[in-house]
């Protein structure tokens, strides 16, 4: 109340915005104008007994992230749903050059093929076993080209196995392969240990096909489950021929804000989700 006052008497009117949460999210961080001439929010950050001081200068676009989200006609809440944030953050860790050959083996609705072609990539491939899948993606490749710009984009989308995959695609052909596989029920009871030898043998198959169509020195961004119960329960697939990498320069390994486990992974999930999202960087 003292800043205020000192304000006040400076010829400034002010007032505290709050909210219901420890800190202000993105929606009220715009609403009230934070980040024009009109409004500040300024963040103090305790971190190895230092205290650092920051200005919000600009939050995400959650009106546009939305849109994507759930406006797009084709979406499939029982085999999961990948937020376009996420893709977009994937995709970055790729570190796939503009020309490269992207590759997505379980396709889904299409977000990490939409998003990369949003992003400015222009050879995408697409594939999954689903004919649902295929079907859900290119309505929404068609959806996201008449809603924005995405001109000159190659899209391949096929009907294929990520464990067999090899057989429609060229071998050394694919410079990334960003992938967001099945990472088992999203709600109910299930036996977490069948489901982990289930989808070990899924990502080690696939993993194994991976390495055929991927050019030397590419990587694969994927995510993998974290099974959330009295401790957190990884899995483990067989990853021979790769190297497990840490994206994030040495100067963030120790942000508070990051999950890095002790393989150079990202963990990604919030409170009461069953099923946490842990993303896996390799490079061939």
């Amino acid at each position: 109340m003292e800043f205020k006052k000192r304000l006040l008497q400076s010829g400034i009117n002010s007032r505290w915005v709050i909210s219901r949460e420890p800190t202000l999210s993105s929606v009220v961080v715009e609403q009230n104008k934070l980040t024009t001439a009109q409004g500040t929010e300024i963040v103090i950050v305790q971190f190895d007994k230092k205290l650092f001081l920051g200005k919000t200068i600009a939050v995400q676009p959650f009106k546009e992230l939305s849109f994507r989200d759930y406006g797009r006609p084709a979406r499939d809440d029982y085999s999961g749903m990948l937020p376009p944030k996420l893709a977009q953050i994937m995709i970055n860790l790729s570190g796939a050059k503009p020309a490269d050959t992207i590759l997505d083996p379980f396709c889904g609705s299409g977000t990490i093929i939409t998003e990369a072609a949003l992003m400015g990539y222009k050879n995408l491939i697409g594939t999954d076993k689903s004919d649902r899948a295929i079907t859900d993606t290119k309505k929404n490749i068609d959806w996201t080209e008449k809603n924005y710009s995405t001109a000159d984009v190659k899209y391949k989308i096929l009907n294929a196995d990520a464990t067999q995959i090899s057989k429609q695609i060229q071998p050394n052909s694919v410079d990334a392969i960003i992938t967001e596989p099945y990472l088992g029920p999203q709600s109910g009871l299930f036996d977490v240990k069948k489901i982990i030898r289930e989808l070990e043998n899924l990502y080690s198959n696939s993993l194994k096909e991976f390495h055929k169509i991927l050019k030397p020195g590419g990587k694969i961004v994927m995510i993998w489950p974290v099974f959330q119960g009295k401790h957190s329960t990884f899995i483990y697939p067989n990853t021979s021929g790769f190297k497990t990498i840490n994206p994030f320069p040495k100067n963030l390994q120790k942000n508070i804000f990051l999950k890095i486990t002790n393989r150079g992974s990202i963990v990604y999930g919030r409170d009461g989700q069953k099923i946490w999202r842990e993303i896996v960087v390799l490079k061939k």
